[in-house]
């Protein structure tokens, strides 16, 4: 070590330059990797994988509890998938911005005449709040309840559509209803072409243990095994038809009997349909549905 810094220090000396100490090369040495490690290019840190999340509607300001709730679900779908892909939590007065420009005309006039009066909202939560009270019905409880005693399946309304209708509203009841009484409500409100997919019903007499699912699926699976597809509408006949007796280009299902060497003779008998007596299967179809 010695024998080093003499010879440096020879050297240096030999050379007529002042001998430099082990420190100070080291001081040197440190300086030159910096300089060299700030020349080197930066890497780009690699982007967030942007989510396929489309942007929310603008709300149009209806008085319907059930738009607002969606419409502020959408946004907070939106929030979210910003917060994962920026790492950062989106603030208050961020969320109320966004919220602010998906508002519709008459809702951005509306809560113009609030914010003017009130001042702006401390919280988003402040917010989502006064929305929800302000677009609800006034009776909103008498609504749900009228809604879920009147409601009733659409002659071309699917299965899987009702069964969600209904089920929403029973999700805004004040009071929830029993299982039992759910199933019993929603079989009675069943369109005739769709009981008649449900067969025979021996075992569900007293609805002590069925539930709503229960019926739902039966008629799901009933109608798969049939060959028909669930969205399609309760009286279609494997969603071809457009209308009774109508096929989807709007010819006529029923087959044309006036063939060739096939003529209806004058002397024939009028149908059973057309003297406006009904079949007894017709009549007994719809009552075994109902009886066990």
């Amino acid at each position: 070590m010695a024998e080093n810094e003499i010879t440096a220090s020879s050297e240096g000396t030999q050379t007529g330059e002042p001998a430099i100490g082990q420190a100070e090369l080291i001081a040197l040495l440190e300086a030159r990797i910096a300089q060299l490690e700030a020349r080197t290019v930066q890497q780009p840190a690699p982007k967030a994988e942007k989510l396929p999340i489309s942007k929310a509607s603008k709300f149009d300001g209806s008085r319907d509890d059930q738009k607002v709730n969606l419409w502020l679900s959408e946004i907070d779908t939106m929030l979210k998938a910003h917060e994962r892909q920026t790492g950062k939590e989106v603030k208050d007065e961020d969320k109320l911005i966004v919220a602010e420009s998906h508002l519709d005309y008459t809702a951005r006039r509306q809560y113009n005449i609030k914010v003017s009066r009130a001042g702006q909202f401390a919280t988003y939560e402040a917010f989502k709040k006064w929305i929800k009270e302000y677009y609800a019905p006034p009776d909103v409880i008498l609504s749900y309840r009228d809604k879920y005693e009147t409601i009733k399946q659409d002659p071309n309304e699917s299965i899987h559509h009702f069964h969600l209708r209904f089920t929403e509203i029973v999700d805004k009841l004040d009071e929830e209803p029993s299982q039992s009484w759910q199933a019993s409500h929603f079989l009675n409100r069943l369109h005739h072409d769709t009981t008649r997919h449900l067969g025979s019903l021996c075992d569900i007499r007293d609805f002590k243990d069925i539930t709503l699912d229960d019926i739902y699926q039966r008629i799901v699976r009933t109608i798969r095994l049939s060959g028909r597809n669930v969205s399609d509408g309760g009286n279609r006949n494997g969603g071809n038809w457009v209308g009774k007796g109508k096929q989807a280009d709007g010819t006529s299902s029923r087959k044309d009997h006036k063939t060739s060497g096939h003529g209806v003779s004058g002397k024939s008998k009028p149908s059973l349909s057309a003297q406006g007596i009904r079949p007894r299967s017709s009549l007994r179809s719809r009552s075994n549905v109902l009886r066990g």
